[in-house]
Order: structure tokens, then C-alpha cells, then sequence
């Protein structure tokens, strides 16, 4: 009887060692199974967060892009308005001198045909000399060609004064229009126009 409780001790024994190698192969089994699955949950989970953090990149690096591409667009535009702003107060001050300037040129082209006119007036009418003598009492007072005071003419000077009207009438004919004869020949109009300008140049010059 010892003998047989023995053996059935031994055969309980090692059939409950096998049952629990069992269940610890089976648990381990599980476990492993479970951690595979864990691993795949994972992986996936950091594959998905991967591509949104490389979505997310793109689009603030496509947006920095924009930003930066606006931006620039925005100085050029600024820059373009200044240049066109800075041209346009350039333009308006040159056509401003170009209209002084061509005011400047009327005035004085007035002023030498009214310095022309009156030298033809005195050329072709020696009398004027006597009309103008009080205002140059002033002028040549000083050098001695007329006494403070008095509006004779000095002693030698009628000669001389008649040559220089004499002169004054062959330069500025005036009073003979283009084509008549003067000193018994023929007076182009060219050369009354010439004569005209090259008055009209010497007496802006004096003005």
C-alpha cells in the first residue's frame, strides 16, 4: 500500500507539473500575441503620427513660402509707388523751370524787340538824340560828354553825332521795307530779316 500511495503520489505530481508547464506555455504564448499586437498598435500609431507631423511641416513651410513671397511683392509695390511718386514731383519741377525758363525767354525777347524798336526809332529820326538828351545828362555826366545841368550838345559832337545817326540809318532801315532801294541799290529781305536779328541779339546783350 506505501509502494502504491508512492506511485500515485510520483503520477499526481508530474501530471500537475505538466498542467502548469502547459498553462505557463499558453501564458506565454498570450503574451507574446499580446505583445505583437501591442508592437503593430504602435508602429501604426507612430507611422500616422509621423505623416501628420510631416503634413503639418509642409503646410507652415508652404505658408512661410507665401508669407515670405507677399511680403516681398508688398516692398516692390512700395518701392515701384516711391520711385513713381519721386519721378512724377521730378517731372512736375522740370515742366515748372520749363515754363519759368520759357516765361524768362518771352520777357526777354519782349523787352529786346522794345530795345530794337526804339534803337530803329532813334536811327531813323535824329530829333529823338535831343528827346532822350535829359535822361542821358545822368549817364555821361560823369564821363563828361554832357555838363550837369544843361542839355547842349559839346562843341565837335554835331559832326560826329551826325555820322553816327548817318551809320544807325544804314544798319537799321526801318522805315524802308524789304525790298526798296537803299544808297541806289536794291535791299534783299533776307537781309532786313538778318539785320533785324543781329539788332534784336545786340540789343538783348546791352539789356
Amino acid at each position: 500500500l506505501r509502494k502504491a500511495a508512492e506511485q500515485l503520489k510520483a503520477q499526481h505530481n508530474i501530471k500537475v507539473e505538466q498542467q502548469m508547464r502547459s498553462q505557463e506555455m499558453l501564458l506565454d504564448q498570450e503574451a507574446s500575441v499580446q505583445r505583437m499586437r501591442l508592437q503593430q498598435v504602435f508602429f501604426l500609431r507612430k507611422a500616422l503620427l509621423e505623416q501628420q507631423a510631416a503634413a503639418l511641416a509642409s503646410e507652415y513651410s508652404q505658408r512661410k513660402v507665401q508669407e515670405t513671397f507677399k511680403k516681398q511683392q508688398d516692398e516692390l509695390q512700395q518701392e515701384f509707388l516711391r520711385q513713381q511718386e519721386k519721378e512724377t514731383k521730378r517731372m512736375a519741377e522740370q515742366a515748372k523751370r520749363m515754363r519759368a525758363n520759357a516765361e524768362e525767354v518771352s520777357a526777354l525777347r519782349a523787352k529786346a524787340e522794345a530795345n530794337a524798336a526804339m534803337i530803329r526809332g532813334i536811327a531813323t529820326s535824329p530829333s529823338m538824340v535831343e528827346k532822350l538828351a535829359p535822361s542821358l545828362v545822368g549817364k555821361f555826366a560823369a564821363s563828361g560828354s554832357f555838363a550837369p545841368g544843361s542839355l547842349n550838345v559839346p562843341v565837335g559832337c554835331a559832326a560826329r553825332q551826325a555820322a553816327l545817326a548817318s551809320q544807325a540809318r544804314a544798319k537799321f532801315p526801318a522805315a524802308t521795307p524789304p525790298g526798296r532801294r537803299v544808297g541806289g541799290k536794291p535791299r534783299p529781305a533776307a537781309l532786313a530779316v538778318d539785320e533785324e536779328g543781329s539788332s534784336d541779339s545786340s540789343s538783348s546783350s546791352r539789356g
